[in-house]
């Protein structure tokens, strides 16, 4: 939805997003009830959660060019990173911001885990934490009552690759652009969070 507004010009030429992580599930002396091995990671926030947000913004706003990056460790019960604040450039331009923790609450709590804004030259688009997408002031999806996980998004991406696996398509993230582009920029953002500088993706890529 979001990437065909987008991708029509609903919202003339993108030029900045923020997408907000929240979720207080990594709190006290037990953190992460339903996933408590998140806890030993040696790299968590960035590696495992921030990770999606990354490839998010890769696939709406193209590829990503550099990343300035910060973390912290809020509860020290887990073994690494619980923050993080993600400065993104993409090729085209684009900026944007990916923060997120997993103290705060989120204002909506839902699906989607925090909210979105994509803001263009002619309108915004805003995704809430309930899954509902705003273009201006206009309710343009609703994504309450879906069913399955997290809009039964898991059965979809593994349902693409078994009907790309039998007719003999492309996937749709192929494993060398994915290594080169969003796993590339994970790296690039521990790199930069390491070294306190901006770090480029190609830095990261190998052949």
């Amino acid at each position: 939805m979001i990437a065909e507004l987008i991708r029509t010009g609903r919202i003339g030429k993108p030029f900045f997003y923020r997408m907000e992580v929240r979720n207080r599930d990594g709190v006290g002396d037990q953190p992460f009830p339903n996933q408590p091995y998140f806890a030993g990671m040696p790299r968590f926030l960035l590696m495992e959660t921030l990770v999606h947000h990354l490839d998010t913004a890769r696939y709406l706003m193209g590829d990503i060019e550099e990343v300035y990056c910060r973390t912290a460790k809020l509860n020290f019960v887990i073994a690494s990173e619980d923050l993080a604040m993600i400065s993104v450039r993409h090729t085209n331009g684009v900026l944007g911001m990916i923060d997120g923790n997993r103290t705060t609450a989120a204002d909506d709590p839902g699906e989607v885990m925090g909210s979105s804004r994509f803001e263009g030259a002619e309108a915004t688009i805003q995704l809430r934490g309930g899954g509902d997408v705003w273009l201006g002031g206009e309710r343009v999806f609703s994504g309450r009552g879906l069913t399955g996980y997290k809009g039964d998004s898991c059965r979809a991406t593994q349902q693409h690759f078994i009907d790309c696996l039998l007719s003999g398509a492309e996937f749709e993230t192929e494993g060398t652009s994915y290594l080169n582009t969003t796993v590339a920029a994970v790296e690039a953002c521990y790199r930069s969070a390491a070294e306190n500088r901006p770090v480029s993706i190609e830095e990261m890529t190998c052949s």
